[in-house]
């Protein structure tokens, strides 16, 4: 009967036996998802729910049977809810006469329905009358242990289960704890009673675990002392039983318990049974048994007493030893994050600490971080890395990492990716770094593995939420490596002095100055350091050193100024004039220095601070304005300390009558020194200042506006300023050179406010090193020394800062170099190609030209050019492919079909459709990036790349090197991995013979990504060694003895194949014959390649069996193999002889020979380390 007609009787039958018949019905249809579906379509479970709520026992008990059925059906769940089951279910618990018999149908559904997540959330918000009725229901069943039989114990075990669903939603749980439900489970847990009754126990253990899993929640059950004491006693007795699913359930339950310091008392004073079962139970081959007490030793861990006994219990020896087995059997990752995390626990403890050192632990940790890198969850890896760095407290673990080479491992965790999980591993990486930076084994090997730039780009991330603790971290690690004084200039030089100084006071209190106080284990700022610290070594007479002659042609780049003494009315001596012009130039330096302050409070009140007018006029966000002030308001506020010092000595020179030229100027130089290189940070962050500001000035016509009214203010300033410095020069009688690109001339009112902040800055720090030049005292000056040390020092910071400027200078003209496109003539092309020899010259050689000109002569005859205009179809089109092939085995492509032949054969130009704009685009967003370490060699090929051609000459030839270098460097910021291989330049060369620019980009990049293997251009060359191995077995199987000729004479053909493959024939091989390979190369792939070198030594196989010495051997393949290679026909029907060698056979050889390849290749590479470690 189907369920239509079933439930039309349903409706009609009122007699009980035939009711019931239906109820069975119903019970043997509703099993499977297409009934459930048809019995909601008719509409039928209103009629169900009417036989649960009003038939007999029998209906009922078929019905409910019937329901437990459907709710096993997932698919079907959302069916169930919207037709109100649940509800219909919790009214028959809720009814004091229903049956036990129906009870346990009820609650079996219900053990079903809180399996799924997205019942119990339906539960909790809609029937939360249901927890209330299941409750009622358990406690009904338990309050006679005695008369709990069988069928009250299935009711009281699904209940429970039932339970532990809900528990796992908080709303549930919340209403489940209102009801005292903690409080009666954990007595059913207590209860002797029900000792002997393991489905009772594991359930309700079941129900607890899940219950005590939100700490509020476990406070109901700590609240009750007796209770929690009772409960605590019994989990440990109950979690040695022989009942896996009793032990496994109280394991658990004890687990989250120990997380409590009253469970941590309780277990201690059970110690002398709890933590021996426990490490006993480590060594168990049920995994749930290992996870169960590592996790419990994880949390009672948290206890000092509790890690000393689990010491003295040799429970450190049992855990190392059962992660070390776990983790060489690759079990579950679960089993390994409980045993790490146990690790961390107890490697608080230092006795702990030294002995999992001995017994190896510090290596598997690292192999751990190694094998779990590339699952998604990382907590394996974070408990490894906590336990690295409790580990590293001990100084014997850290000289293990240092032996092992784990800084370098660590530092690869110093991500300063903006999501959480890198974030952590960088944090606690950082951790470990902090304690291994303590001695100055490690702090070296941090500094020369790369760890403080890692360091400082964490420190210096834009704060947030997310990323606080790990630039926390970060900057705790920075504080013990800058003790060290190479450290220290490294973290300077990666511009970190000012983040991590504005940083720590966050993290460690008062934070006084940026120096390192060599006595102390932390970074203090001191008002005096070591003199040492900062200066360089000195030449033993730097009196006699020879300065740089400067001339008129050096004059644009050195600031010189040959000044005559002024004639004095009274003669003075040699010493008086020398204390008056060390006074004037003190005064001077007073003097400028408060006009340099006045204009940077100028620059301050307009624009730096969090009150300027920028911000009042709400003209930039905060975050923006932070990103491009936060570092000049720096150097505001290093001067500001300078000045304030320099004035208070002047004035107290003044007012005590002391002459000023005993003043001990170098010193305060010396003392600021520190402080100024935070000029070096500056410089190395103005290029992002500046741009930044430029772009919020051009999208903003209110900034523009604000930026040009406010500008006059700064030009005063700067003017007044730049002829003070004037005048200091032309007052002073000494000959100074010191290297500078400042121009001192008065500031034009046109110049932007972009231009001051750029120049006025390194301006500066170029006129205290002048000024230090100057004021070089006699020796048994008190200054003296000063004077000199902090020459040297701000002599580091100018030439530094001229450096970053000039970088700046050849950025800009990098940019302008990728973006200043001038399209090549497409008519100088056309004319070359249909040159004699298209465009190049002809052979000087007699032999190769009389060669070539037969060549020619028979090419004028070809049938090409008309078998070509004969083709009327579209070469890319599928259709015409048959008829196109055929033409490029006979003819190649003739010179008016090639460009456009060759664009839409390969694919490229469907490629450059679908990424209209891309080239442009890549070149103008990375128009910043202008020191690639590829840059250079580009620019050397770009120099030598077909320089015999006209078209690489004179003025085109400028437009076509310049096409050639965008198009290079656009692919190598495309593939990275790649990025630029010698031989690129002749391929793009090539192509810029027959195409546009941006067409030949795409050309390139399909040849490159779609023709040849992925790794055929990889830093090892690995590709193209695996093809010249791929074409010495070919050679083998087609002209086996020349192979065996060729080896006698110990030729090594991959030095000129390999170079063949490299350029694709480019170089060395005639133009027609290379045009004539990429015509079949387009056309039938990569295989041609071998093909044709195939066909090359065939064609002159009976010279080369001739040959008896390497050397002639070598000739022949240099002139007439290569150079005279003109019979472009022959060889190439040839090449299409060779009709075995497909696409598939060299796919079969490159996996054959791949794997030799890599391992020669692996081999190398250690011997290179092995000789690099050697030499060091």
């Amino acid at each position: 009967m189907d369920l239509k007609k079933l439930l039309s009787a349903e409706k009609t039958i009122s007699d009980n036996v035939k009711r019931q018949q239906i109820a069975n019905t119903f019970q043997k249809l509703l099993k499977e998802e297409h009934s459930i579906v048809e019995l909601d379509s008719l509409n039928g479970f209103p009629q169900i729910i009417k036989m649960l709520s009003e038939g007999d026992q029998i209906v009922k008990k078929r019905i409910s049977a019937c329901i437990v059925n459907m709710t096993c059906v997932d698919s079907t769940l959302v069916i169930l809810r919207k037709n109100n089951i649940i509800q219909a279910l919790v009214e028959r618990l809720a009814d004091e006469s229903e049956t036990l018999l129906i009870a346990e149908n009820v609650a079996a559904a219900f053990m079903n329905l809180c399996i799924n997540q997205e019942n119990r959330q339906y539960i909790a918000d809609n029937v939360p009358q249901a927890l209330s009725a299941i409750l009622k229901t358990c406690r009904k069943c338990t309050d006679d242990p005695s008369a709990l039989d069988e069928q009250r114990e299935e009711i009281v075990y699904n209940m429970m289960l039932s339970l532990s669903g809900l528990a796992l939603n908080t709303n549930a749980l919340t209403e489940l704890s209102r009801l005292e439900a903690p409080e009666y489970i954990s007595n059913i847990v207590i209860d002797d009673r029900y000792d002997g009754n393991n489905r009772v126990v594991e359930s309700a253990i079941a129900a607890l675990w899940n219950i005590t899993l939100q700490k509020e929640h476990r406070k109901s059950i700590l609240r009750n002392k007796n209770l929690f004491e009772k409960l605590i006693q019994r989990l440990v007795n109950l979690s040695s039983r022989d009942n896996p699913a009793v032990k496994k359930n109280a394991s658990n339950v004890l687990q989250i318990m120990a997380t409590e310091e009253q469970s941590q008392q309780l277990l201690l004073s059970n110690s002398a049974d709890t933590i021996p079962r426990m490490i006993k139970d480590l060594s168990s081959s049920d995994l749930e048994v290992v996870k169960s007490s590592a996790g419990t030793l994880w949390n009672m861990g948290k206890s000092e007493e509790i890690r000393i006994k689990i010491r003295e219990e040799a429970g450190v020896d049992a855990l190392v030893k059962s992660l070390f087995k776990h983790f060489d059997k690759q079990s579950d990752p679960s089993v390994i994050y409980k045993l790490t995390g146990s690790i961390v626990a107890c490697s608080l403890d230092d006795g702990s600490s030294i002995r999992m050192g001995e017994l190896g632990l510090v290596e598997v940790l690292f192999d751990i971080l190694h094998k779990y890198e590339t699952i998604n969850d990382s907590t394996i890896q974070q408990n490894a890395l906590s336990a690295l760095n409790n580990l590293a407290i001990q100084q014997s673990n850290r000289e293990l990492i240092n032996n092992m080479n784990g800084i370098k491992v660590l530092i690869d965790f110093l991500s300063s990716k903006s999501n959480d999980q890198d974030l952590t591993l960088a944090e606690k990486a950082s951790n470990v770094l902090t304690n291994l930076a303590i001695d100055d084994v490690g702090s070296n090997a941090i500094r020369e593995c790369g760890g403080i730039q890692k360091l400082v780009n964490l420190v210096t991330l834009q704060e947030s939420k997310n990323n606080n603790e790990a630039r926390k971290k970060a900057s705790g690690a920075l504080w013990n490596l800058a003790l060290n004084d190479a450290n220290l200039a490294e973290i300077e030089n990666q511009g970190g002095i000012k983040p991590l100084a504005e940083f720590l006071p966050q993290v460690n209190g008062e934070l006084e100055e940026i120096l390192v106080n060599k006595n102390k284990n932390r970074i203090t700022i001191a008002d005096e350091t070591d003199q040492d610290e900062f200066t360089m070594d000195d030449d033993e007479d730097d009196d006699e050193e020879d300065e740089e002659e400067v001339n008129d042609a050096t004059a644009n780049n050195e600031l010189f100024v040959p000044i005559t003494p002024t004639p004095s009315t009274i003669e003075m001596t040699p010493l008086q004039r020398s204390h008056q012009r060390r006074e004037n130039a003190i005064r001077y330096l007073h003097e400028s220095e408060g006009v340099y302050m006045k204009l940077l409070e100028t620059i301050d009140k307009l624009y730096m601070s969090n009150t300027s007018q920028l911000i009042k006029n709400n003209l930039m966000t905060k975050d923006v304005h932070s990103s491009i002030f936060q570092d000049i308001d720096c150097l505001r506020m290093i001067n500001k300390d300078f000045y304030t010092e320099l004035d208070r000595m002047v004035k107290d020179y003044q007012n005590t009558g002391r002459k000023l030229y005993d003043m001990r100027v170098g010193q305060l130089f010396m003392k600021r020194a520190p402080t100024f290189r935070l000029y070096k940070t500056y410089v190395n962050n103005m290029k992002r200042s500046l741009d930044t500001l430029s772009d919020k000035e051009r999208k903003s016509t209110p900034l523009q506006t604000f930026m040009n009214d406010t500008k006059a203010a700064l030009v005063q300033d700067v003017n007044l300023l730049r002829t003070m410095t004037s005048r200091f020069l032309a007052d002073s009688d000494l000959t100074v050179n010191v290297r500078h690109t400042m121009n001192l001339t008065n500031v034009d009112p046109a110049v932007n406010v972009q231009d001051i902040l750029l120049k006025i800055p390194i301006e500066r720090v170029n006129f205290y090193l002048v000024w230090l030049r100057s004021q070089h005292t006699e020796r048994g000056h008190a200054d003296h020394d000063s004077i000199r040390d902090a020459d040297k020092q701000i002599s580091i910071i100018n030439e530094y800062c001229i450096k970053k400027i000039e970088e700046l200078h050849k950025l800009e003209q990098f940019k302008e170099m990728l973006q200043h496109f001038a399209p090549l003539s497409q008519a100088q092309q056309t004319a070359y190609m249909l040159d004699k020899n298209c465009g190049f010259p002809l052979p000087t050689d007699p032999t190769e030209l009389h060669l070539f000109n037969a060549w020619h002569k028979s090419h004028l005859k070809s049938k090409s050019s008309k078998k070509w205009s004969l083709f009327k179809g579209d070469v890319g089109d599928p259709k015409t492919t048959k008829d196109v092939k055929k033409l490029v085995i006979k003819y190649g492509i003739s010179t008016t079909h090639r460009s456009k032949a060759w664009i839409k054969i390969s694919g490229a130009s469907k490629l450059m459709a679908e990424n209209t704009g891309y080239y442009k685009r890549i070149l103008g967003v990375h128009s910043n990036q202008a020191n690639a370490s590829w840059f250079g060699q580009i620019e050397k090929d770009l120099k030598r790349t077909f320089t015999n051609h006209p078209l690489f000459q004179g003025a085109q030839g400028e437009r076509v090197t310049m096409a050639m270098r965008r198009i290079l460097i656009a692919y190598s910021w495309r593939n990275p991995l790649v990025a630029y291989c010698q031989s690129f330049n002749y391929i793009v060369g090539m192509l810029l013979l027959h195409l546009s620019e941006e067409e030949s980009f795409w050309m390139f990049v399909t040849l490159i990504e779609n023709y040849l293997p992925q790794n055929f251009y990889s830093p090892n060359l690995k590709g193209v060694l695996v093809d010249a191995t791929v074409l010495d077995e070919l050679i083998y199987q087609n002209l086996s003895k020349l192979s065996t000729k060729l080896k006698r004479l110990e030729f090594d053909i991959s030095s000129f194949t390999m170079s063949f493959f490299m350029k694709l024939f480019t170089q060395d091989f005639p133009v027609q014959v290379t045009l004539r390979i990429w015509d079949a190369m387009f056309t039938f792939g990569p295989v041609v390649l071998f093909r044709v070198t195939l066909a090359l030594l065939k064609m002159n196989e009976s010279q080369l069996l001739k040959t008896e010495t390497l050397s002639e051997c070598l000739l022949l393949f240099q002139n007439q193999i290569v150079k005279q290679c003109f019979d472009v026909d022959k060889l190439m029907k040839t090449a299409f002889g060779y009709s075995k060698i497909t696409p598939d056979k060299i796919d079969l050889l490159r996996a054959k020979y791949l794997p030799l390849i890599e391992s020669e290749l692996q081999k190398q590479e250690e011997a290179k380390e092995l000789e690099a470690a050697w030499n060091r």
